[in-house]
């Protein structure tokens, strides 16, 4: 061990220089590790105490949980209770060993940015937004900065960080040299927002082989932001930025485009007469839903785009070959410009329309049924769940967990030519009509069961005995899409996997292929519905 370990020099050039400067900041933190003991911890305080605060190089001895204090024959409740206005930000929670200590984070920091605790990173995150805003180690507590000093700025308030650190050593030639320096030992040194004393010492005996120790107390006061504006938090929130769309393009082929502001788009009550009108259908590539598929926090239905309820934006997603959204509502529903980026980077010019559907629902106020497939297929489903419950008692398919709900939300026609995402698709769509096959109840109603107890095994034989007419059709595009999940995605492709994908003339042309496939779906649907009453 050298000098600079003992006299902790890097330790204190990053309590000065570094610490308070990046994204997440350290505010709680219990290390015993060799010959370091290191603790971390903080507290929030009055701006005007910061002065107080860092001449005081110890932890506040102020009491940081609620209590009742005796003011002459008076008891009084506080729900902190000391007299200077010190709260606690990160709370150690004892049980006195009955159950495993924890930490948590103040209940109005979570409040004031309705973080939700996910347990897979075992953090506070913003949904919004999807910001690691609070991230638990073991002992170890982070928080994003930004969110830390919006909360301090709407509080008038500073943290205080500070900082307990001893490193152990047995060099007792290094120890007499480290004492006889007038640098050691020397009380507080204090800086701007800062303040740190380093002594050197004797145990009296030896500890674990090390006699002597160095330790560090240090604060980093962590200030407010200096404005509120546009912190985000109402009524400080940012002014809305809009960014312009491509919407045509003139006789020379040069891209036309205009701004989505609402308020500067034209309507039917003389608005801007010489700007587009605020229904302008402005189109973009059908990946441009990707991002909302591959993410729990969205979902994509017939004409809408939502993230839970905190926005919405009505689309027209009829087409197989592109999406489109009104210029307006592109500026007043996405939230913010990021997301208006987004859809601007598959925004293109073409000679598309709106479809029929979304003309009827919009201009003609009438209640539309979806000429996708997607849609009809996805809300046949339901309806056939819903109905053979209702009709016969019990349903043909098991109904869907919440962690396999996405297999039937996700589905849609692929954007690309690529074949992850065609198997994923087909992986998806198996579960829920082959996986999902009530082979229990099936079990139960047949008179004598097939060798094979598969889902479709059971189905066809429950079809035979009940004379059902026309189902070899449908066993066998059950069969093929089996096959088809099992030769790709569940096995590595080969010979097995040449002969289904002639079967279904997959050719690269993933989007059309699988078009198909839900075509063929969704008439086994069809045909379960047209034979509700022969399954009673």
């Amino acid at each position: 061990m050298d000098i600079a370990d003992v006299l902790q020099s890097e330790m204190i050039d990053y309590i000065v220089s570094e610490f308070g400067n990046k994204l997440m900041i350290t505010v709680s933190n219990k290390v015993i590790e060799g010959v370091n003991d290191i603790l971390v911890g903080s507290y929030i305080i009055p701006v005007r105490s910061i002065e107080t605060e860092l001449r005081n190089i110890g932890k506040s001895s102020e009491c940081l949980v609620p209590g009742c204090s005796r003011i002459g024959d008076q008891c009084v409740y506080k729900r902190v209770n000391n007299e200077l206005g010190y709260e606690p930000f990160v709370i150690e929670r004892d049980y006195c060993g009955l159950r495993d200590n924890h930490l948590e984070i103040s209940e109005e920091f979570r409040l004031l940015f309705n973080l939700y605790f996910d347990k897979n990173s075992n953090g506070l995150i913003n949904l919004e937004t999807d910001d690691k805003v609070v991230i638990f180690e073991n002992n170890k507590v982070r928080v994003n900065l930004k969110y830390l000093r919006t909360y301090l700025a709407l509080k008038k308030m500073a943290l205080c960080v500070f900082f307990d650190n001893r490193v152990d050593f047995n060099d007792a030639s290094l120890y007499e040299v480290l004492i006889s320096s007038t640098e050691i030992n020397r009380g507080i040194k204090i800086g701007e927002n800062y303040s740190y004393s380093l002594c050197i010492s004797d145990y009296g005996v030896v500890i674990d082989e090390k006699r002597y120790f160095s330790h560090l107390m240090a604060k980093k006061i962590i200030l407010p932001l200096d404005s509120l504006q546009q912190c985000g938090v109402w009524p400080y929130e940012k002014n809305k930025e809009f960014i312009e769309f491509k919407i045509g393009s003139d006789s020379s082929g040069r891209d036309i485009c205009f701004s989505c502001d609402p308020d500067r788009l034209s309507n039917n009550f003389s608005l801007n007469e010489n700007a587009p009108h605020y229904l302008t259908p402005v189109f973009f590539k059908r990946s441009v839903l990707d991002k909302y598929y591959n993410d729990d926090r969205y979902l994509v239905e017939d004409g809408i785009v939502r993230c839970g309820n905190i926005w919405a934006l009505y689309i027209d997603n009829q087409d197989r070959e592109y999406i489109s959204a009104y210029l307006g509502d592109l500026g007043r529903d996405l939230p913010s410009k990021e997301e208006q980026c987004h859809w601007f980077s598959y925004n293109i010019v073409c000679d598309g329309k709106i479809s029929n559907v979304k003309f009827k629902r919009d201009m003609l106020a009438q209640a539309t049924e979806p000429t996708s497939i997607v849609f009809k297929f996805q809300n046949k489903y339901k309806e056939i769940v819903d109905k053979t419950n209702n009709e016969i008692g019990w349903s043909i398919f098991l109904e869907l967990n919440k962690d396999d709900e996405y297999n039937l939300t996700s589905l849609r026609i692929p954007s690309s030519y690529s074949v992850n995402e065609f198997d994923f698709l087909v992986l998806s769509l198996t579960k829920v009509i082959i996986d999902s096959i009530n082979e229990a109840k099936l079990k139960a109603l047949i008179n004598q069961l097939p060798q094979k107890n598969g889902g479709i095994n059971l189905l066809e034989t429950f079809f035979k005995e009940k004379k059902v007419a026309g189902y070899e059709k449908h066993i066998g595009f059950l069969r093929n899409l089996q096959e088809l999940r099992s030769s790709s995605v569940g096995h590595r492709k080969g010979s097995n996997y040449e002969k289904i994908a002639s079967k279904f003339n997959i050719n690269k042309n993933y989007n059309i292929v699988f078009e198909n496939i839900l075509n063929s779906s969704y008439e086994f649907l069809l045909f379960l519905e047209n034979n509700i009453e022969v399954l009673k």
